[in-house]
């Protein structure tokens, strides 16, 4: 059976039903219990109908192939039940709690497959994966499989489940996402975006341990770290975030809008206070990148026949030889809504960026690589426009891997393993929040370099995804101040 701590707690709420004095609210746990562990339903169900141990099992044989408008699975014929039930088993827990008579078998077996078959009502699907590496689970994860009340386990990776009723999640690895209806899922812990597609999708909701977030026709993320404590930013649109607090008003968040919300810091046990966050997608934001000679993109379309995506700023650091292939990142984030008063008030700042796979050039040209990220200092260069960045232009430029000192400040390195495809990066630290710190007129700007050049020709492009790609988070900066607000 499962693994789960709980199996000694459900094997005294089975005994429990069967000699009918479990109450109510031990009634509905053990219903909450089979929700999650839907394998258990299966597993019992098999158990039962081979038990040969019953007293009066003909009558089970009645009950089950006439009158009972539930049916044996496709691999049960009525010889083969018949055959089954002159076999002996081993004694299992479920066998130990069997009482001698087949009505207590018979009802037993009856909520088993009732709450089994009627979690098997199919609304959401999967409908693409990438590098993903799924946990245990008996739950189908392959891309195209439908979907009922289940639970998933992501490992690592991205995968887009559509709900019939018009909502796509993105759900990150490592995540533990439950699906508990066709417009209700809960988020244990990881990180999930969810994009409302239709007006039937409108008012979907996605639980966390610490509140429940309601939508109104929009796009917005959640993240539940280990310390479960919620993140939850909005996209697009507005969202209602219920804290699960008795005393805590409902909170209403439209775009750009972020909330934090947990009971207690895990470090200080203080009450948590809210982090702003801001992305490229809002306000004056903006992304671009640059290569060093353009004629490289035409050789790259004959190579690699899919084309450049628009939803990716590119970086790359070239082979010795192959300069003319470098490209380097750059966004502006909008800040502007953040008061002076805060700013002072700053204490930590984080940046995430999401890369994903371009399908430009070959991992295996190269190695590890390590990435820096850059703050624009010299704030008269914000104004640079996308529409027509290029190297020439792109602000504080110098060859290679290189930036301009003043005019960049390097902020923080993270690195990618060589094959990594998907997954999020975060600088943080005293030059990130010290930068936001020095604004003035509420635009940081961002630059992102590979330090570590390809191993030879064609290597892979890395790409960090903009607000323009329809499923991953854009550079995301989260501000953290001393204010209550």
């Amino acid at each position: 059976m499962s693994d789960s701590p709980l199996e000694p707690r459900m094997e005294i709420l089975l005994g429990r039903y069967i000699d009918g004095t479990i109450e109510p609210g031990e009634a509905e746990e053990l219903h909450g219990f089979l929700r999650e562990y839907p394998e258990w339903n299966r597993k019992v169900r098999e158990q039962i109908l081979m038990d040969i141990d019953l007293r009066n099992a003909d009558v089970l044989d009645e009950f089950f192939l006439e009158s009972s408008p539930v049916s044996l699975p496709p691999s049960y014929s009525q010889s083969q039940f018949g055959a089954n039930r002159k076999q002996r088993v081993s004694r299992s827990f479920f066998q130990k709690l069997l009482v001698p008579g087949s009505l207590a078998a018979i009802v037993l077996l009856g909520i088993f497959c009732f709450t089994f078959w009627h979690g098997q009502r199919n609304f959401a699907t999967i409908t693409q994966t990438t590098n993903c590496l799924w946990g245990d689970s008996l739950t189908r994860t392959s891309p195209g499989t439908r979907l009922g009340p289940c639970t998933l386990r992501l490992e690592q990776g991205i995968a887009l489940i559509h709900f019939d009723c018009g909502v796509v999640v993105s759900l990150e690895g490592p995540s533990v996402f439950e699906i508990t209806h066709e417009k209700r899922a809960f988020l244990h812990s990881g990180r999930l975006l969810a994009t409302v597609q239709t007006q039937e999708g409108k008012g979907f909701v996605v639980e966390t341990p610490e509140n429940r977030i309601i939508d109104h026709g929009t796009k917005f993320g959640v993240y539940v770290p280990e310390d479960k404590i919620s993140e939850v930013y909005v996209l697009e649109g507005n969202v209602e975030v219920l804290l699960k607090s008795e005393s805590a008003p409902p909170l209403f968040l439209k775009e750009g809008q972020s909330v934090v919300s947990g009971n207690q810091n895990a470090i200080s046990g203080e009450p948590v206070k809210s982090m702003l966050q801001f992305n490229t997608g809002t306000g004056q934001g903006k992304e671009g990148w640059a290569i060093q000679d353009r004629s490289v993109l035409e050789e790259a379309e004959r190579v690699f026949p899919q084309g450049i995506p628009d939803v990716f700023m590119f970086v790359k650091t070239s082979s010795e030889n192959d300069a003319k292939a470098d490209r380097k990142a750059i966004f502006s984030i909008d800040i502007s809504s953040l008061e002076k008063n805060a700013k002072l008030e700053l204490i930590d700042a984080s940046l995430d960026v999401t890369f994903a796979p371009t399908e430009i050039g070959y991992a295996s040209n190269v190695p590890d690589s390590r990435f820096t990220v850059y703050g624009l200092i010299d704030e008269t260069l914000d104004e640079w426009e996308p529409e027509t960045l290029d190297w020439a232009n792109f602000p504080g430029n110098l060859p290679r891997n290189e930036l301009r000192s003043p005019v960049w400040k390097p902020l923080g390195s993270f690195f990618i393993e060589r094959g990594s495809r998907i997954g999020i990066r975060r600088i943080q630290g005293e030059s990130l929040a010290d930068f936001v710190r020095g604004d003035t007129n509420g635009l940081v700007t961002f630059a992102i370099v590979r330090d570590t050049p390809a191993l030879e020709k064609y290597g892979l492009v890395h790409g960090f995804a903009n607000h323009r790609h329809p499923t991953l988070q854009p550079p995301r900066l989260q501000i953290q101040t001393d204010s209550s607000e």
